[in-house]
């Protein structure tokens, strides 16, 4: 199972530069974009729950 976290792994060596400078707005878009799906996908099971009543 481990094999299949190698060339992953090997990519992010490739572009820690990258990472290094601009780790702030990486954090900051993988946490908005966590919010909105979860914000829409509760919205939309709300939509589906009152469908059934």
């Amino acid at each position: 199972m481990i094999i299949t976290f190698i060339p992953p792994s090997v990519k992010l060596l490739d572009v820690v530069d990258i990472l290094k400078t601009d780790f702030f707005k990486l954090v900051l878009l993988l946490v908005l974009t966590t919010l909105i799906t979860m914000v829409v996908t509760a919205l939309f099971v709300d939509f589906m729950m009152r469908g059934k009543k």
